[in-house]
């Protein structure tokens, strides 16, 4: 397993979602990924990935806000 920071998966989604932003004119300050693997014997494991330059606080500050302070919208509708 790669050292945070050194995967090319984590520019890779951080070019995905600059392209797309949800209003014109909007510039990407930041972004946060969770998911779950299962290893080859069950044990599942939890992988945090952000924004290449986003130190590990400020991931975990991204999911702390987004679940607790956030308010939700739907980009797209009115």
């Amino acid at each position: 397993m790669r050292p945070y920071g050194t995967s090319s998966a984590d520019g890779e989604i951080d070019a995905v979602l600059r392209s797309e932003p949800p209003v014109e004119a909007a510039t990407l300050a930041g972004w946060v990924a969770l998911s779950e693997w299962t290893k080859p014997g069950g044990e599942q494991i939890l992988v945090l990935m952000g924004k290449p330059e986003a130190s590990l606080i400020q991931m975990k500050a991204y999911l702390h806000s987004g679940l607790l302070n956030m308010v939700w919208k739907v980009y797209g509708e009115p």
